[in-house]
């Protein structure tokens, strides 16, 4: 096991800087994922911390050694990626090994590495086999087993379940985070699902434009979002947004609708934004009136997409819902769940 500590860390390509002076530590066994949309420098953050990206400003530690000017081979760290980058001619058994085989490590010890890693990841069955004999996930296995056998300190994974359906993403989720608790390895995992992140991390860093917005727990994140970026990118489906205007302790929407408020630190007037998750919704006969545009049942949940306010929202009920289209329902915002967030550039959160 190993800490990783990232210390103002910067990257520029010529005059366009993609990453903006970065702080991080992930402390031993720790799993912590990079999460954020396409763009926003997560993968290049994996890649320098891995020494596959060139450092323009800050520092990189590994066990506290700055690694800023050590070859990526000598970093102790094994890298999991997106593609499985497989050698077709080699079997599963050569393909775990090969690192090792390029080292000079001794046969007997590569075989016993790679015995071990199959045994974890239930490759034994496969080792004969060549890459075009296995399914897509056998594939990420054997790509997971590549970097167990070298024993690295710090596991690094980039999107490596993006190439999976959903059935298989799911499933892989649960093995990588199992595989963490039974070898309590550090990992650095990068990926833009917000959901992979929320079931697999202990630590979230949540990215917008080369710039770290929040770090924290997942539900940490979910309940206490720092501003309408994170509120929006974490929670699936996204949090219900309501432009208007906090008046004399009330919030008013752009439209005159009143909405229960959460305690706020006083004074807080002006234009603000309500935060307020889908699932934070109970029927009410006397509550504010939802327009039904759309509604999605799934079966253990109710989807239901309108107006509310005149703004656009959606509702998640666990109950099944009867409603149609054009008809109007009533709702109530549970005002211990709701959000409110400055309306000006930062758009921070204001409640408590």
């Amino acid at each position: 096991m190993a800490q990783v500590e990232i210390r103002n860390l910067s990257k520029s390509y010529n005059a366009v800087q993609v990453i903006h002076g970065v702080d991080l530590h992930a402390g031993d066994g720790e799993f912590v994922v990079f999460v954020g949309p396409s763009g926003c420098g997560k993968s290049t953050l994996l890649r320098m911390i891995a020494g596959l990206e060139t450092i323009t400003a800050g520092e990189i530690l590994i066990d506290g050694r700055s690694v800023n000017d050590v070859p990526a081979k000598d970093r102790d760290i094994a890298m999991v990626f997106q593609n499985y980058a497989l050698y077709p001619h080699m079997s599963v058994a050569d393909n775990m090994g090969f690192s090792l085989r390029l080292k000079g490590v001794a046969r007997a010890e590569r075989m016993r590495r790679v015995q071990a890693a199959a045994d974890i990841l239930g490759l034994t069955p496969y080792l004969d086999r060549h890459p075009r004999q296995l399914s897509g996930g056998q594939r990420q296995r054997v790509a997971m087993g590549r970097a167990i056998v070298r024993e690295p300190k710090v596991f690094l994974f980039d999107e490596p379940l993006s190439n999976l359906d959903a059935k298989l993403r799911v499933q892989m989720r649960s093995e990588i985070k199992s595989l963490h608790q039974r070898l309590g390895s550090t990992i650095v995992y990068v990926t833009h699902d917000q959901v992979e992140a929320m079931t697999m991390a202990d630590k979230i860093v949540v990215l917008n434009s080369g710039r770290v917005e929040q770090i924290g727990a997942p539900l940490d994140l979910y309940d206490r979002p720092a501003n309408l970026f994170v509120a929006g990118f974490i929670g699936s489906p996204s949090m219900n947004f309501i432009q208007g205007n906090i008046e004399g302790g009330a919030f008013r929407a752009a439209d005159g609708t009143a909405l229960p408020l959460p305690a706020l630190p006083a004074p807080a007037q002006g234009p603000a934004v309500y935060g307020i998750r889908p699932e934070h919704f109970s029927l009410s006969s006397t509550g504010i009136p939802l327009t039904v545009e759309v509604v999605e049942p799934t079966g253990s949940e109710t989807l239901v997409l309108g107006r509310l306010a005149g703004q656009r929202a959606t509702l998640l009920f666990h109950e099944r819902i009867q409603a149609k289209t054009g008809t109007v329902m009533r709702v109530e915002p549970l005002c211990h769940a709701a959000h409110v967030f400055k309306a000006d550039g930062m758009q921070e959160r204001i409640s408590a």
